[in-house]
């Protein structure tokens, strides 16, 4: 718009000249004056990815561990760190400084996204392990669901489950070894009372874009993916060629706000089963939860503007500490009485 009104003006000041000189003159204005906002427009894209990712430097902990960001550095096409993880040993008598690895995250890292996903390569592995973590206002999730979207999906208020939902990271959180590729996710369809769980299992399959179909408590038929590409690795919800889901619980939920309010994106979640599917794995839980084999009152965390929710309570959560070496040294240095 500004490039245009200066183009006008322009063409009035020089009417006296040829074509082409208004031309050029005009062209050499008009590139000179958009730069300064081109160059602005990278800074600032550049700017926000810094400071999403910068957003999870630092130190994190939680009973079992500390974990450190730090070394944060960037080159056009990636972000570099390393990662540090002090174990708490013998009741926490002890902090072991174990291991640290290096971790990079392509570019571009979305705006205003919590969701990141870290490549990380431990020492004498050649692989690069991909590990989706979600980190949003002081707290780290490194397993959480992230909602698919749907052409049939109407737009829902944040707070909302509504919709479909597979799970993301490792409920194992940060190992100080690469962790085995995951051998099976779950999976949630959620509607306004209503939910069907069932879960992707690795298997060795051809990706394509088939669907399976399977019917609701309310007698609705839904539809699924049947396979799940992640990492080049394939999952599939049912077995061979079939098209209908077998394996799968279905029941009602209800949502309530935690103590915490709503602003914290906190609430607690309880999941009533009623059904379950005509599978041999359907009976009399389809796929327990380790953590959760009652699903009552459990924390639940709506993340990343309403397109991702954790179970649970987050994995790390921000620390006090700012100097980890200090930190160990003192702590090491304690002298505790024995026990009798």
């Amino acid at each position: 718009m500004k490039a245009a009104f200066f183009k006008i003006v322009l063409s009035k000041i020089v009417s006296g000249k040829t074509f082409f000189i208004k031309a050029v003159f005009i062209f050499t204005f008009a590139f000179f004056f958009q730069l300064p906002y081109a160059q602005n427009e990278d800074t600032l894209k550049n700017g926000s990815e810094r400071s999403a990712v910068s957003g999870f430097k630092g130190i994190w902990e939680n009973g079992e561990r500390l974990v450190e960001f730090f070394n944060l550095t960037e080159d056009e096409i990636s972000f570099k760190f390393d990662i540090r993880t002090v174990l708490k040993s013998y009741y926490k008598f002890f902090y072991d400084d174990a291991a640290s690895f290096s971790c990079l995250m392509e570019k571009p890292v979305t705006e205003n996204s919590s969701i990141f996903v870290l490549n990380i390569k431990y020492p004498l592995v050649k692989k690069l392990k991909v590990f989706p973590v979600c980190v949003e206002n002081g707290s780290f999730f490194t397993s959480f669901y992230r909602r698919i979207k749907s052409d049939s999906e109407e737009n829902e208020e944040f707070d909302k489950l509504n919709g479909f939902w597979i799970e993301e990271g490792s409920r194992r959180g940060f190992l100080i070894y690469p962790d085995k590729e995951t051998e099976s996710f779950d999976a949630y369809f959620f509607t306004d009372k209503d939910y069907i769980r069932f879960r992707y299992w690795l298997d060795d399959l051809d990706y394509n874009e088939k669907k399976v179909h399977v019917k609701g408590m309310d007698g609705s038929l839904y539809e699924f993916p049947k396979l799940i590409n992640r990492n080049g690795l394939i999952y599939s919800c049912v077995t061979s060629n079939g098209r209908v889901l077998r394996n799968f619980e279905t029941g009602i939920y209800t949502v309530s706000p935690a103590e915490t309010g709503r602003e914290s994106g906190r609430f607690t979640v309880t999941l009533i089963k009623q059904g379950a599917g005509i599978g041999t794995h359907s009976v009399p839980d389809t796929y327990p939860h380790e953590k959760f084999p009652v699903m009552e009152n459990i924390p639940l965390y709506i993340l990343n503007n309403g397109e991702a929710f954790a179970f649970g309570e987050p994995y790390l959560k921000r620390s006090t500490i700012t100097d980890l070496d200090k930190e160990i040294k003192e702590h090491n240095s304690k002298r505790r009485k024995r026990a009798e």
